[in-house]
Formats: C-alpha cells, structure tokens, sequence
C-alpha cells in the first residue's frame, strides 16, 4: 500500500492505492474504490468499474500530477517536503504531460528572460506555455511545432545566462 497527500486547489487529499495484478485497490475521501485497469500507452488507462469504462491519462512533472478523467483535469501537488526531488537536471523543461507542440518560439543561442514562453504544447484539448524559470541562454531545442511528445519528455535546454 502506498499512502501520498496532494493538494488539490486549497485542499489536501490523502489518496493510499494498492495494485493486485490487473487491479488497483484506491482509498481516499471519496472512499473505497476498486478499479480493474488496462495500460493503454505511456501515463493511459482505461479504467473498469463493474460496468462503467473510463479513460485516465495522468501526466507529471517532478511533484506535480495531472488526472484527466471523465472530461474533467485535475492538477494535484505532492505535499512532501522532505520527499527526494525530480531526477531531472535543473536546466531541462519537459513537457508536463503528452500533447502536441504547437509552437517553439526559441531558437539555440537566444537569450530568454525569466516567465517568457518558450513552447506551446497542446494536450486534452488545452495549451500550455511552456516557460522560462529565470534568466537563461536556449542549449538546446529538442521539439518542433506539429510533433507528438510523449510526457516528462524534455523540450528545451537552459544554460546559465553567464556560461
């Protein structure tokens, strides 16, 4: 059994999930649920419970998660400061969950300032800028506008402003 505290929007929810084969046993505020579940593709699901079918596509990036299920997004945080960070290197953007790239407004070489848009990518029918998180030079561009990107993938390199 796994037990994890996320905070939905101003809530904390506390979620404990146990997996049994082909069968995720889920406990939390909602109650006890049990879901026979199928892979689909990389962070896909389709989800039986009795007879109801649901499609699950959950995305995330470092702490974060994001649960699509029944047309709705949910945006969950892991609330666990003391948990080991993200093995991705500091000057990786990945892309939060899989989509479409829309737009790669940068170009090897540029200078970029700390909130501009570097990529737009598009997923479960919304965009997402894809931002710079302080003052950098663009290493490396690894996705192009029209490609399909699978989630966590990394999209654009940083270097310090100064190397």
């Amino acid at each position: 059994m796994i037990t994890r505290t996320f905070r939905h929007g101003e809530d904390l929810v506390e979620i404990s999930a146990r997996r049994e084969g082909d069968r995720m046993h889920v406990t939390g505020a909602a109650g006890d649920r049990t879901f026979q579940w199928e892979e689909l593709g990389p962070g896909e699901y389709l989800l039986r419970d009795g007879a109801r079918l649901r499609r699950c596509v959950v995305a995330k990036s470092g702490d974060e998660r994001w649960i699509w299920i029944d047309g709705h997004v949910h945006h969950l945080k892991l609330e666990n400061p003391n948990r080991k960070r993200s093995a991705v290197p500091e000057g990786e953007l990945t892309a939060p969950m899989p989509g479409q790239v829309l737009k790669v407004l940068v170009a090897v070489g540029d200078a970029v300032r700390k909130n501009q848009t570097l990529v737009v990518l598009e997923a479960m029918k919304m965009q997402y800028e894809i931002i710079a998180p302080r003052d950098a030079i663009v290493q490396r561009v690894h996705a192009a506008a029209g490609t399909q990107v699978a989630g966590g993938i990394v999209l654009v390199t940083l270097a310090d402003a100064g190397a």
